[in-house]
């Protein structure tokens, strides 16, 4: 009796400490970190203490379970199977070539192993319905995992492809086309770090942490979709784990974008609308705004000259006379192509449009010269007041818009009689185009130049458009940098920089060449040098003209290096939180700040991007849409007054409609995490009116996931098209106000078909999308033929909108 009492004490005393050890384990195994002000933190999540319980096991299959979860995993090939009670398993991921592994140990919820051949360490462990899987290496290497393929459970992918699209694993289509993207950065490819599975009556969540130096690749698994990561840890990143966690969900598809989002905020890296405009209350002004990038000409456009013989008569006649005059000094300027022009229109009395448009481009030349004005040259000309104040002071003391402003009212004083006044010069960028703006109910809308010369011009289109409550943007950019001795491409302003930066400032790979530019132009410029070219540049145009916007391009579209470079050394990291460094640095001053794309490391520190609801198209995805003869030609960077590559409407190919038009396959993960953090819309390339036959669809989804249209207009693009601008501002702005602020709580198909669609923002408001050819009852609300219904719940509002 003795030593049966004693062997239960004994036995409780072990039960009691291993229940301890678990405890232990199971609170400490993973933990969130916090980043510093102005950094990403992504060292998350796949952190597994030593098992304390470890013992040395063997055998092909290992188990691991819980009360919430069972997993199944075969170290050797990674296949790995999880399932919670009551349901099938589904494969996580799939077997690969077997692999000799050492040192195995288990406990009942966590497990690690060595692949001694490839210098891996491997530790899982299951908490509650999720699996971390860590990776841990001690030299240069490479593991693929995870693995979906034909072995997969799934009916579908949920893929944060720009905003997000469903995938179904079988659609040869969608097969095809990603396969024909092959490998791609993970941060290019997708805009979050996470994607979901539809399986057997669940929803998978694979989010992977610290994700840098990791590809994606698609391939055709025997007609399933198949889809792979690969994570090299590099000689820069060898002590850096890599780590992917894998929920467990219930079935409905909006768990993923939860999941990362719960994540973003445990994390304390979400930052909310309502925060950013605290800091920057001009922030406001984008909700409810339509976004617009403004063309026009130079100087003064042709209809600013009222009597086209009469101004080239003048032209023409004192250029012939003897003696210093305005005309003269305008013809000594002038190219020979607005020489022979203006000959032509004073011999025919009048001008056609082309000839107008040469002659503007020419006069703009003329207009920008430092050097234009001589005092001989207008000695006999009445000189306004405005002119006479410029005059009195130093030429090289005036900055470019002045000088700028200077030469246009020389012009006028020389030739009032037929030029308008130089106030509403311009054609896009004018002030002219403002009050059309402001008169058709325009009350919001962020302005973007795509060269702050054009600001220079017009300095009052940006003080106007600033006292009408709008956004005045100029592109602006620092990812690439030029020769600035012989640049490859002069009108790339953006990368002419100095002859330091485009000398030592290049990111270098690890085989020591330098990373090419934009369209292998120059080099890409490392973002950890070129602070001191940020604040120069700002400071220059803002000197010049008061802007309360930028616009930063590339730095939120995914491109991250490492940077071999002696003088400036990077990881992919390092890369990444320069980039949100300079955002920030922007945002810092004041200004309403957007760049590219905006993907998920970048939200807390743009208000806005361009580039997410619809991505870039162009030659790269099929050269048919670089091709001039083919009908999908997207179009030239000409006229400058108007690019067609962004203006003129063009078809676009059944098979990339269904890749990134088709509402069927859009899924909103983007804005189901950050739409109340960053308001997203096109990309400038693929504006809202620039895909002929698709502005309905579109103008649908705009509403539907509440994201405002954007449009490349000048005058004449304006008249144009403003019944479809005013009709879609008018529904969409006052509902973009409201529920810009509110969380997207849920998206739904309301039909098997998924023609119908629904949103939910905050509990507060529904949106009904009907893309299908008939019409749609829902809640005793008929939604007719591609519409929208919108309804607002706590006070029953409801409206219907037709495109």
């Amino acid at each position: 009796m003795h030593k049966k009492k004693m062997a239960f004490i004994f036995i409780g005393v072990f039960v009691a400490m291993a229940l301890v050890v678990c405890m232990f384990m199971e609170r400490n195994a993973f933990s969130f970190g916090k980043a510093s002000a102005g950094e990403i933190d992504t060292s998350d999540a796949t952190k597994i203490n030593p098992l304390s319980d470890e013992r040395q096991v063997s055998g092909s299959k290992l188990v691991l379970k819980t009360k919430e979860l069972e997993v199944h995993m075969v170290p050797s090939t990674w296949e790995l199977k999880m399932r919670v009670p009551g349901k099938p398993f589904q494969t996580i991921s799939q077997a690969q070539a077997a692999v000799n592994i050492q040192h195995m140990r288990k406990g009942s919820s966590s497990a690690s192993w060595e692949v001694p051949a490839k210098g891996l360490k491997i530790l899982v462990q299951v908490v509650k319905k999720s699996v971390k899987v860590k990776v841990e290496a001690n030299k240069e290497t490479a593991v693929t995992w995870p693995v979906l393929g034909n072995k997969a459970e799934n009916k579908a992918m949920i893929l944060p492809l720009a905003e997000g699209r469903y995938v179904p694993t079988r659609d040869k289509d969608w097969i095809q086309y990603l396969t024909e993207r092959g490998e791609s950065s993970l941060n290019e490819a997708f805009s979050m770090p996470f994607w979901g599975v539809q399986g057997n009556g669940c929803t998978l969540t694979y989010r992977v942490d610290n994700p840098f130096n990791d590809s994606v690749t698609f391939g055709n698994d025997h007609e399933h979709l198949r889809l792979s990561v690969k994570h090299d840890f590099t000689k820069k990143t060898i002590h850096q784990a890599y780590g992917v966690a894998i929920y467990w969900g219930k079935g409905d598809l909006n768990e993923p974008a939860k999941v990362f989002r719960q994540t973003l905020v445990d994390r304390s890296q979400f930052v909310s609308l309502h925060a950013k405009i605290r800091k920057n209350p001009s922030v406001r002004k984008l909700l409810g705004a339509a976004h617009v990038y403004i063309w026009g000409s130079g100087h003064l456009s042709p209809d600013d000259i009222k009597d086209w013989g009469k101004f080239a008569k003048r032209i023409v006649g004192q250029a012939q006379a003897n003696g210093p005059s305005p005309g003269k000094r305008v013809w000594q300027l002038l190219d020979s192509e607005g020489r022979n022009t203006l000959t032509k229109i004073a011999s025919q009395n009048d001008a056609d449009k082309f000839q107008k448009e040469t002659v503007a481009r020419s006069l703009d030349a003329v207009l920008s010269n430092r050097g234009f004005y001589q005092e001989e040259a207008w000695k006999n000309t009445h000189l306004a007041q405005k002119t006479k104040t410029l005059l009195s002071k130093p030429i090289s003391s005036l900055n470019e818009s002045s000088v700028y402003q200077l030469n246009d009212w020389l012009l006028h004083d020389a030739f009032p009689e037929v030029l308008t006044p130089v106030s509403s010069w311009g054609d896009g960028v004018s002030t002219k185009i403002l009050k059309q703006f402001h008169s058709a109910g325009l009350d919001r809308l962020w302005l973007g130049v795509a060269d702050w010369e054009l600001a220079y011009k017009h300095p009052q289109f940006v003080k106007l458009a600033q006292s009408m409550g709008y956004l005045a943007a100029t592109y602006d950019s620092y990812n690439t940098v030029l020769n600035p001795k012989n640049p490859e491409d002069p009108s790339f302003k953006t990368a002419i920089f100095d002859q330091w930066l485009y000398d030592h400032g290049a990111i270098v790979r690890a085989d020591g060449m330098k990373v090419p530019g934009f369209q292998r132009k120059g080099y890409t410029a490392s973002p950890l040098v070129t602070a001191p070219y940020v604040e120069k540049r700002h400071s220059s145009i803002m000197k010049n003209v008061n802007l309360n916007s930028w616009f930063v391009d590339a730095d939120g579209d995914g491109q991250l290096h490492e940077d071999y470079s002696a003088e400036h050394p990077a990881t992919q990291k390092d890369d990444m939180n320069a980039k949100i460094k300079r955002l920030n640095w922007f945002a810092d001053h004041r200004l309403v700040v957007g760049t590219e794309n905006g993907v998920w490391y970048t939200a807390p520190a743009v208000a806005f991007a361009h580039g997410m609801t619809t991505p870039a198209l162009g030659g790269w995805v099929d050269k048919d849409m670089g091709d001039k003869s083919s009908k999908y030609y997207l179009g030239g960077y000409w006229p400058p007054e108007g690019p067609d590559v962004f203006m003129k409407p063009v078809p676009i190919k059944p098979k990339y409609h269904r890749v990134f038009i088709d509402p069927r396959f859009q899924f909103p993960l983007y804005e189901l995490v950050f739409h109340d953090s960053v308001i997203t819309t096109h990309h400038w390339g693929m504006g809202s009116l620039k895909l002929r036959d698709e502005t309905k669809t579109r103008a649908l989804t705009e509403m539907l996931y509440d994201v405002p249209p954007l449009y490349h207009l000048n005058l004449n693009a304006w008249n144009q098209d403003k019944a479809i601008i005013k009709k879609h501002y008018r529904f969409f702005s006052p509902v973009h106000k409201q529920a810009s602020l509110l969380e997207m709580t849920r998206f739904d198909w309301l039909t098997p078909d998924r023609s119908i669609q629904k949103t939910v923002y905050g509990g507060k408001l529904e949106i009904v999308a009907n893309y299908s050819p008939k019409p749609f009852q829902y809640k005793k609300q008929n939604i007719p033929v591609e519409s929208v219904w919108i309804h607002w719940l706590k006070n029953g509002k409801t409206q219907v909108y037709t495109p």
